[in-house]
């Protein structure tokens, strides 16, 4: 009995707890099949929740037979425990299960969900117009020709990274000819294409292949190209056939390494600039190139002294062209003369002498008629508006040879003549240098014989003093033979003087004069007892002049007579003055100044 309320507990127990479990396994069960099923399935409804969230209690189970003890009301399964092992029994109960694991172990039949019916298959997507031979669906609107790229521009924007190729027929006469260019599509209207060599004709387009796709032109879609590169390889022929070379003056210079492209025959016409160059007209004309501007560089790379041989290298460089107009270069090279051998040509006879002859003569002697060989010492040229002196002068001549004067050698005045001693240095090797300057002015005795008058018609003459009425200043015009005709001081006068000039304010050359003392009498003459003076103009301050060292001092001997004179002959050497004096000094003259006879040097 006590077994059968044991076994009657546990079934009850088993009646209370089943519909708990059984309500929370289906209820995850159903939302299990939920989340897997189709919408359209049908739903397997859950026990049912009252609204109070309280859970149904289930009714006891029936009494069983035989036994008339009620049992005990059980617990709600929230508070209920379960029972306790009952003693002595070593057998564990059976754990009742879930209906989930019921449903599993008994495997009940599932209800069969309902057929989805199968959704139709998609239409297959229309390909795309550049994925199919076939029109290609673009419109050009337009193109042109820069000479290097050829720029389309499409209506609108091109499918990007499509293999493309654009085809070419050249129009006009002469044979048929078509040049294709590859490139690839970027999402833009606008594209460049590289026309690389093609040749300059009226060019259109004859077809585009985007992929399998082609364009055609419904119309002629045409151009004129004018190929830089074609022009540029005309430019480079004609200038490897131009001659370049050095100019003559120039062959040989000192700073070779300072040499420009000015200083060499291009055959090109110089434009704006000294290294800015350019085609001439006919140039032009008959190779059918257009205009072009190029800076024309030099520079010298290569100076062989033994062999006497220059090299240099221009470099060409087009300023108003494309990048095509890549630069050129082009080498030169040259024969030349070093320092000795150019000195060496500075002998007479030779055309190097003789330029440097012609320019001395040209520079310093245009005027040689009235030039006098005693003038060299002051003559000045103008030299940057500026009065210089030949003999401090630098000349310059071509090919770094510079050349100066050295000395006067050999100055004649009663010839005309003269010889200039010149040194010539080129880059520090000298050789002197010497040429003679004839036809100059000469001078000479204004008459050649004490006998005549053109003193006394040309030449005034005045004293500060007189000996009486018996010996005026004019006596010392008379012959030298008229020994009793001369011009003596005047008693008393410390310090006399005697004075001949150019009539009428006249200005001109005074070389000197001869003077003539009576010698039988040491009362009229006396060594070195004057001075000199002279003025350039009538009213003019006096200036002392040098009178030494003494053209000649020495004993005039008169033919056939018994007497003889002291001779003095001054160069006071001046041109262009009106008057000289003549001072006896006090304390140096004589008992008795005087003068015998006096004869003038002037211009022939």
């Amino acid at each position: 009995m006590k077994t059968k309320k044991i076994v009657s507990l546990i079934a009850l127990s088993g009646l209370i707890l089943t519909p708990t479990v059984f309500v929370s396994c289906s209820a995850q069960s159903i939302e299990k099949r939920n989340q897997n099923s189709n919408p359209s399935d049908q739903t397997i409804q859950a026990p049912q929740i009252n609204q109070n969230n309280q859970q149904e209690s289930p009714k006891p189970p029936a009494k069983p037979e035989g036994d008339n003890k009620q049992p005990e009301t059980p617990k709600t399964p929230e508070s209920e425990k379960p029972p306790a092992k009952p003693e002595g029994d070593s057998k564990q109960p059976e754990e009742p299960k879930t209906p989930e694991k019921q449903d599993m172990d008994k495997n009940p039949e599932q209800p069969k969900e309902p057929e989805v019916p199968k959704a139709p298959e998609p239409e297959k997507p229309k390909p795309n117009w550049w994925e199919v031979e076939g029109e290609a669906q673009v419109e050009l609107l337009s193109l042109s020709s820069d000479g290097i790229s050829l720029s389309l521009k499409f209506k609108d924007d091109l499918p990007e990274n499509l293999n493309s190729k654009l085809t070419l027929k050249k129009e006009g006469s002469g044979p048929s000819e078509e040049k294709t260019f590859e490139f690839k599509t970027t999402k833009s209207k606008d594209y460049k294409i590289n026309l690389g060599d093609l040749k300059s004709a009226k060019w259109s387009v004859s077809k585009i292949q985007f992929g399998p796709s082609t364009y055609t032109p419904k119309s002629t879609k045409s151009f004129d190209h004018k190929s830089d590169l074609e022009e540029y390889n005309k430019i480079k022929e004609i200038l490897s056939k131009l001659n370049f070379n050095i100019k003559e003056d120039k062959k040989n210079t000192v700073n070779f390494f300072g040499l420009e492209s000015s200083d060499f025959n291009l055959g090109l016409v110089t434009k704006d600039r000294s290294d800015i160059f350019g085609f001439s007209e006919e140039t032009l004309k008959n190779n059918g190139i257009s205009n072009v501007d190029m800076k024309i560089t030099f520079w010298s790379t290569t100076d062989k002294a033994v062999e006497r041989k220059r090299l240099g290298t221009f470099s060409i460089q087009f300023l108003n062209k494309s990048s095509v107009f890549k630069n050129i270069e082009k080498s030169i090279e040259w024969s030349y003369k070093n320092s000795q051998d150019i000195l060496g040509e500075f002998v007479k006879d030779n055309p190097r002498y003789k330029e440097f002859e012609d320019y001395v003569l040209n520079n310093y002697f245009k005027n040689k008629k009235d030039l006098h060989p005693f003038m060299l010492q002051e003559l000045t040229v103008l030299e940057n508006n500026k009065e210089v002196k030949i003999a401090d002068k630098k000349i310059n001549l071509k090919e770094g040879v510079v050349v100066s004067l050295k000395k006067f050698k050999n100055l004649d005045d009663y010839k005309g003549e003269a010889s200039l001693v010149f040194e010539v240095n080129r880059d520090g090797n000298k050789k002197e240098l010497e040429i003679t300057v004839k036809d100059l002015a000469k001078v000479n005795f204004h008459e050649q014989d004490y006998g005549g008058s053109r003193r006394a018609q040309d030449f005034d003459v005045k004293a500060s003093s007189s000996w009486s009425s018996g010996y005026p200043p004019v006596r010392v015009w008379s012959p030298y033979t008229w020994k009793n005709y001369y011009w003596s001081a005047g008693k008393g006068d410390k310090n006399p003087w005697f004075e001949f000039s150019w009539k009428n304010g006249k200005r001109g050359t005074i070389y000197g004069f001869e003077l003539l003392f009576w010698k039988g009498d040491h009362r009229y003459y006396r060594k070195d007892a004057y001075r000199v003076e002279y003025r350039e103009t009538k009213d003019g301050p006096w200036k002392n002049v040098n009178i030494y060292p003494k053209k000649a001092q020495n004993v005039f001997f008169v033919p056939s007579k018994s007497y003889d004179y002291y001779r003095d002959v001054v160069e006071i050497k001046k041109a262009n003055i009106h008057s000289v004096r003549i001072v006896f000094e006090n304390g140096l003259k004589p008992l008795w100044p005087s003068i015998f006879a006096l004869m003038p040097i002037t211009k022939v």
